[in-house]
């Protein structure tokens, strides 16, 4: 699925901070982008982007092979977006 555009006049702190998150991920610098998905989550709850973000902080933690966390957040993810096209 593709992110949503961001809002006109939204928070260009946020979005910079989210297309950093995904840079990392892109260049599989998985600590670096769990860092910063973790910081914008903090930030920014309920951000248009932020189910993106908790489901790419899941995919981070499997690929650091933190398999537990990643059943936790994956489950937080499938808690608070239960009809995202993302879940089977």
């Amino acid at each position: 699925a593709t992110d949503p555009a961001p809002a006109a006049g939204g928070d260009g702190a946020a979005t910079e901070l989210y297309a950093a998150a995904n840079q990392a991920l892109q260049d599989r610098k998985y600590d670096e982008a769990l860092t910063k998905f973790d910081t914008f989550l903090a930030q920014n709850p309920s951000s248009p982007y932020a189910s993106n973000a908790l489901f790419r902080k899941s995919f981070c933690l499997i690929r650091l092979e933190r398999y537990q966390e990643a059943v936790n957040e994956s489950q937080k993810f499938i808690d608070q977006y239960p009809s995202s096209d993302k879940i089977p």
